[in-house]
């Protein structure tokens, strides 16, 4: 039977090779909050993963309430927080790092352990905070790390999309969708990868941009058909009645710059073949 080639140690000789500082952070210099029109993780929770199983998902949401804490707490990414995270997304305290290999899809692949995993996981975790790499770059790279180094005996793939989702949020950004961040890749994909969390990051602004000025073309419309005596538009609603975001935003989602993001997945998608592809469970 042929060995199975470590996908770990493939990792960490390609993880230092990739330009990370090639991915262009679409924020105005590089910097400043990025908020979308919705939550996105919470929103891809509440459809994608309570249709798979709805216990699954409260868990889940737990995970990302405690994230979201940390968040504003100014934790760093660590194991000991991402520990606490996974004790939400399994229902259990027994969330140690893995104490032997890991194997994924069938045993086709496998992630090993030596004395010195947990010491390179902590170093590569340290790496997030980096100011010298590009946000959507850092955060694409933990995610790959958790998918890579897995460290855990169950949910890497949910753990790996809470680290990415901790970075970003730590930037001050949060993602309006997640959706394409589950497509699987390998480790010769992961410029691409940051570059996909790059645009998402472009798409959820131009979003909320997008949003803010239609409610405002609303308030305008609303302000120019005030009838003269009263005022009031006879059809208008009572006063102080506050705009709907679900009004503002009617359609939004899926229009702006979404091929970008359907073109930069397909791009991913294509270099499959030619790659070693991850290890991990459905999120």
């Amino acid at each position: 039977m042929p060995s199975v080639p470590d996908h770990l140690d493939l990792w960490c000789r390609m993880r230092d090779q990739v330009p990370w500082t090639d991915v262009q952070d679409p924020r105005p210099g590089a910097a400043g909050q990025v908020v979308g029109i919705r939550d996105g993780m919470a929103h891809f929770i509440r459809t994608d993963v309570h249709d798979r199983s709805p216990e699954r998902a409260l868990r889940l949401l737990a995970a990302l309430t405690a994230l979201r804490s940390d968040v504003s707490a100014g934790r760093a990414l660590d194991f000991s927080t991402m520990r606490r995270w996974q004790g939400h997304v399994l229902g259990t305290e027994r969330t140690d790092f893995r104490t032997g290999p890991a194997f994924a899809k069938g045993g086709r692949e496998s992630y090993g352990l030596d004395a010195d995993t947990r010491r390179r996981f902590d170093a590569c975790l340290q790496q997030a905070d980096d100011p010298a790499v590009p946000l959507p770059a850092r955060a694409a790279r933990a995610h790959l790390d958790v998918c890579f180094f897995h460290p855990f005996d169950d949910g890497n793939a949910r753990a790996a999309l809470l680290a990415l989702t901790f970075v970003l949020a730590r930037g001050g950004v949060v993602l309006d969708q997640v959706g394409p961040i589950q497509i699987s890749r390998g480790a010769t994909g992961a410029l691409e990868f940051a570059r996909l969390v790059a645009v998402l990051i472009r798409t959820t602004q131009n979003r909320a941009v997008h949003a803010a000025g239609t409610a405002t073309s609303r308030l305008d419309h609303r302000e120019d058909h005030l009838a003269p005596a009263t005022g009031e538009r006879p059809d208008a609603p009572p006063p102080g009645e506050p705009l709907h975001d679900e009004q503002a935003t009617s359609g939004l989602a899926g229009q702006v710059e979404l091929r970008d993001v359907r073109q930069v997945a397909r791009g991913v998608l294509n270099l499959q073949p030619q790659r070693p592809a991850l290890g991990q469970d459905q999120a």
